[in-house]
């Protein structure tokens, strides 16, 4: 799970920020696909489960606490534009990682694990929700209702999502309870009254002193 931010342009891109420095980093076309593979590192347990598809590559961290593990996963995205030979514009970002209670962006909700499944499992691996739903043994019905975000994520269904994508049922059952937390706040804030989440400065501000970023 994320402990901490290469950046502050990584972070506040992580909580949908709209700053200067996020603006800087990333193009916002790409937003959405780094949204989504640091959500997924977010509830990642064991640096293995981060290596697919083999674009992603890992790299070995000293840990920062003691008897704690960490690694960081660099992820890169890139789009064509501007010629017709493509100018590729590359986003890397690097975080600290231990298994620890996970963090919910403040300004946009989480990926819904339809989403996190059709574009970091599926489509990467070329695996189709037929085949998909052949390897579950559950009707396609049932597949395709989740990548449309109609369905949720119960328990049986993380078990048989992590038996047919080598992953864990706490990963999807992880990503699902993130998506409806953030939901539930939001509808409660809603409820009471409140505004919307803090911003990047007032986060920032309220950070204990000495906070540390990984290199």
């Amino acid at each position: 799970m994320i402990l901490d931010f290469a950046d502050e342009a990584t972070e506040d891109i992580f909580h949908g920020e709209q700053t200067k420095a996020a603006r800087r980093c990333l193009p916002a076309e790409l937003w959405t696909a780094a949204q989504r593979k640091l959500d997924r590192l977010n509830r990642a347990r064991e640096p293995r489960y981060l290596a697919d598809p083999p674009g992603n590559r890992l790299e070995a961290l000293k840990a920062t606490t003691r008897d704690s593990s960490a690694f960081a996963s660099t992820t890169s995205t890139g789009s064509s534009s501007g010629s017709s030979a493509g100018t590729r514009e590359t986003y890397r970002s690097s975080t600290t990682t231990e298994v620890r209670t996970a963090m919910l962006p403040t300004n946009r909700p989480p990926t819904a694990p339809g989403a996190m499944l059709l574009e970091e499992f599926l489509k990467p691996r070329g695996v189709t929700q037929v085949q998909l739903a052949s390897r579950m043994g559950v009707p396609i019905q049932r597949v395709n209702t989740i990548v449309n975000g109609k369905r949720g994520i119960s328990a049986e269904t993380a078990i048989l999502l992590a038996e047919a994508l080598d992953t864990t049922p706490e990963f999807w059952m992880g990503l699902q309870a993130d998506h409806d937390l953030w939901h539930a706040l939001r509808n409660r804030a809603a409820a009471k009254g409140k505004g919307t989440p803090t911003a990047a400065r007032a986060r920032r501000a309220s950070a204990p002193p000495g906070r540390h970023r990984s290199a």
